[in-house]
């Protein structure tokens, strides 16, 4: 187990293509600057995903600060992992180092988010507007209704072609 900052990782990287890096820090630190090809496992979860490093060549733990990273790698170490690194570059400093950094990766939305956020406003408009004119009231009932029946015949299709959805 040794101590590595940026420079040296990137030399290494270059020398050894099979060298991971593994992002240690909690989702959202992660969600907010990232080292591009690093691989995020939280601290506590690094037993449960011993099989993503197992065929690397070296293993290259970060973290904010390097207190979580080095106690990682030392848990690395003693299950006898070789050519284990931790970073004692800081997070400030990777930009500053030459590491391609991803800043704000946490997306918003997703796609499915935007398709119910869009339908459930074409619900709930009509549904509002139907407390003042009952005739509005059927419109939601026929969205709803369309939406049921397109998701009953699509599982069906695929039922029937034997794919899944």
């Amino acid at each position: 187990m040794q101590s590595i900052d940026a420079k040296h990782y990137l030399e290494l990287k270059k020398q050894f293509p099979k060298t991971v890096l593994i992002d240690v820090r909690e989702q959202y630190e992660v969600d907010e600057k990232r080292i591009k090809e690093s691989i995020h496992i939280p601290m506590k979860e690094i037993e449960n995903h011993l099989f993503a490093i197992q065929d690397k060549d070296h293993i290259v733990i970060a973290c904010r600060s390097g207190g979580r990273a080095k106690e990682v790698a030392r848990y690395l170490s003693s299950l006898g992992y070789k050519n284990v690194y931790y970073f004692i570059t800081f997070i400030e400093d990777w930009e500053k180092e030459g590491l391609h950094v991803e800043k704000g990766v946490r997306k918003k939305f997703t796609l499915e988010n935007y398709v119910l956020f869009y339908l459930s406003l074409f619900i709930l408009i009509p549904s509002i507007l139907g407390l003042h004119h009952p005739n509005w009231l059927y419109v939601p009932i026929v969205i709803a209704s369309l939406l049921m029946i397109n998701a009953l015949l699509k599982r069906s299709l695929f039922q029937y072609f034997k794919r899944k959805p």
